[in-house]
């Protein structure tokens, strides 16, 4: 399984209906706006998945020829463009990550190990024993590990807040998936304020948004 979702498996009449029936950040609702036509107009233009939206919508060049033959306003799809890029999941430093230890994160680096995109990588590439042998840790600081990589390739999920769903017990995607947006946000809200691991909080919006994307993530993995 690849460190981001597979875009090529989500058409775009199934990224509609993702955007209107999973929540959407409120810098993201103009989406809704005349959806059909839009949408329509896209895939009049062979753009028959996430993926041609991704690559046709890479650079502001090619946003540019694409509102010029669509018809498509610009601000719709200047907005469009950030919400696709944005199910590219980013790469992250390790040594952002407060439960990588200083020596492991040294160990990883002289592997050429430094984000956690190669990192992810690595764990789902190799022998199991032969990653305990060759990093010196054990089973348990590798289950963390593993579980820090994975809710990584969720949408907006940094270093610490991924640390802090681990700790909460939310440690893969599939249980997120499968959370309850009041629970998740509890459960996040304690961790947070008796470990102190971010300044900040997050809301009942913000928890169901991350079940949300568990939820695709899981259908289009």
């Amino acid at each position: 399984m690849g460190y981001s979702r597979n875009l090529d498996l989500i058409t775009i009449d199934d990224f509609k209906e993702i955007l209107v029936n999973r929540y959407l950040i409120p810098s993201m609702r103009v989406l809704l706006s005349d959806i059909d036509r839009r949408f329509d107009l896209l895939v009049q233009h062979n753009i028959i998945n996430v993926e041609d939206l991704y690559q046709q919508t890479k650079t502001k060049k090619k946003v540019a020829h694409l509102v010029e033959v669509t018809g498509i306003d610009i601000d719709y799809m200047i907005v469009l463009r950030r919400l696709v890029s944005s199910y590219i999941a980013k790469p992250r430093k390790l040594n952002e990550y407060p439960d990588i230890d200083i020596v492991l994160c040294k160990k990883l680096e002289e592997m050429n190990i430094k984000t956690s995109k190669i990192l992810y990588e690595y764990l789902e590439s190799e022998d199991r024993e032969q990653i305990l042998s060759t990093l010196a840790i054990d089973s348990k600081q590798l289950k963390c590990l593993e579980a820090l990589m994975e809710v990584t390739r969720l949408r907006y999920v940094s270093p610490l807040f991924a640390t802090v769903l681990v700790r909460s017990g939310y440690d893969s995607i599939e249980k997120i998936a499968a959370g309850d947006s009041k629970l998740l946000h509890e459960a996040i809200l304690t961790t947070n304020k008796e470990q102190h691991i971010y300044k900040g909080n997050v809301g009942d919006s913000d928890a169901q948004f991350l079940i949300d994307d568990a939820v695709v993530f899981m259908k289009y993995r």
